[in-house]
């Protein structure tokens, strides 16, 4: 019986291992590599060499993040809605199993 439980906890032991070395290289490598994409998401050429409000104040160093989405939807109802969000306000938009626990939506 101990056998059994030295060879069982042998495998516990070299999965957590790998397991750790997997949750390492995938923090290690995977940002570097998908930054490119991921910095840009969604935005066009011209949107993320665009000029915005506050570039003046805070000079990028380093990294340069623009992400972008296309709502189909008259300018003056989506600024009614991104107006309305945030804390003491209208609400946080998101996904709804984060958001709204008590049920599926």
């Amino acid at each position: 019986m101990g056998h059994v439980f030295l060879m069982t906890a042998k495998w516990t032991g070299i999965v957590l291992a790998a397991v750790v070395v997997i949750l390492v290289l995938g923090l290690a490598l995977v940002p570097p590599v998908t930054r490119r994409f991921t910095d840009s998401w969604g935005a066009t050429a011209e949107e993320i060499s665009a000029k915005v409000p506050g570039d003046d104040l805070f000079p990028a160093q380093r990294e340069i993040s623009t992400k972008a989405i296309t709502i189909d939807a008259p300018r003056s109802t989506v600024h009614a809605l991104v107006q309305q969000m945030g804390q003491h306000r209208g609400g946080w938009y998101g996904v709804g199993l984060v958001l709204r626990r008590d049920r599926l939506i």
